[in-house]
This record gives C-alpha cells, structure tokens and sequence, in this order.
C-alpha cells in the first residue's frame, strides 16, 4: 500500500513493503553508509536509485530539501527516487483566510499546500525527537493573523498561486510583507506577482517587464488595497 508521512499519526509504523513517500530536510547524512534522515524516517541511497530533475549523489548533504520515494524495508527506506524541493518563489506575510484545508490567502496571496508541504514553528528544534511533520494537524493549528515565511513555486497556467514546499510560523509579529515572483501582468499603475495585482504607489517601474523575476516589498492600505512599496529584479 502508498504511505505518505503526512497521512500518519505519531503512533503509527510503517509497515514492512509499503510503498512510501516522505519529503523534508535532510540530517545525519553519512556518506561513507549512503543513509540521512527525513522527517525521523532513515532513508538508504542503493545503486538502483535514481536521482530526478538535476540533482546527483553527490550533492546530498545536511539541510538539503528533497523528496525520497521507495519501499519501507527492516526500518529503513530502500530510496527508488529521489528529487529536490527547490522553490522558485518565496512569500512573507499574515494569514487572511483560511477558504479550505488546503488552501490560504496569504497577504493577498493564494497559497495551495500539498501532502508532501512542511510546516513547522521558528523555535522547532533540531534536536527534537519529534521530526514527523503531520500536515493536516498543523495546518489546524495555522490561524488567521499568524506571520509565515513560506519558499514554494509558482503555479498556474498564470502564475496565479503559491504551491507552498515550506511554511515556517514566525512567533514575532511583524507586518512586513514581502515576495519572489515573476512578474505575470505589468501595466503603468499596476504589476501582478504571485497572483496578486498591486498598485505601483511611488515605486519605480521602469526597465520591468513581464517574465521578470523580482522582490516585491508591499503593504495594505486601510482602503484595501495592494500598494508596491519597493521592487527589484532579483539577481
């Protein structure tokens, strides 16, 4: 049977031959034994596995996000394919709303969080025995107002959302908000980055065009509105 690490509760084990599917951070990689951890999950590198879109043997390390899939065998994960969770987009802002379980509007921003999304709190602890992130649960504990940093990619046949790889709360409070998109609609008074149309305000449009990747430093008005504080092309 399929096992993705977002469906299980904390009491729950893997059973021997499932099929398993686990996302998250790479720790404790050894090189000489081909093993590191994921989400509390030890994860075995073998001859037969592939490595997709890019990425090669030699450049697991500590602190690597990647995506391992293969079979659950005498408490190891026998690794078939492994693949990198690079983002393309980044995004720091407040829950506005919450419209389903997989969806939130993040400072204007539609964010879609997947099975394979990690969540965790800026004072998590790398010396936690407590490393299986339960997506469902923490999205629960998500709530309006709470400020998130989240690295995802931007989707959409437009451009017009979020697909979060990684969410992180952060406890202090701060009304920044800031993105790293590409620039989908570009008028005089107006540019839409991650789905999200702002006006231009005082900032400088000049030499933007769209395709751009830029950083985008915003805010709200008390109108309602999505104002451009600052944006750059990101180098």
């Amino acid at each position: 049977s399929d096992v993705c690490s977002s469906d299980l509760d904390e009491d729950d084990l893997f059973d021997d031959r499932d099929d398993v599917e686990i996302a998250g951070s790479i720790y404790d990689f050894d090189a000489a034994s081909r093993t590191f951890f994921l989400n509390g999950i030890q994860v075995q590198v073998v001859d037969g596995t592939e490595f997709d879109d890019g990425l090669r043997q030699s450049d697991l390390a500590d602190g690597l996000l990647v995506k391992g899939e293969g079979e659950y065998r005498g408490g190891l994960l026998i690794a078939e394919e492994i693949e990198p969770r690079d983002g393309d987009a980044e995004l720091d802002g407040v829950i506005e709303s919450k419209p389903d379980s997989d969806t939130l509007i993040v400072s204007g921003v539609r964010v879609n969080l997947t099975s394979a999304t990690l969540i965790e709190d800026d004072d998590d602890d790398d010396d936690d025995d407590d490393r299986i992130t339960m997506r469902t649960r923490d999205i629960e504990s998500l709530n309006v107002g709470d400020y998130l940093e989240i690295e995802g990619r931007q989707r959409g046949d437009d451009g017009g959302f979020l697909e979060a790889i990684k969410i992180e709360r952060e406890d202090d409070e701060d009304d920044e908000y800031e993105m790293e998109g590409r620039i989908t609609a570009l008028s005089d008074v107006s540019v839409t980055v991650l789905g999200l149309a702002m006006q231009r305000g005082s900032a400088d449009f000049s030499g933007l065009q769209v395709g751009d990747e830029v950083e985008v430093d915003y805010f709200l008005t008390t109108g309602g509105d999505y104002v451009v504080e600052e944006i750059e092309e990101d180098d």
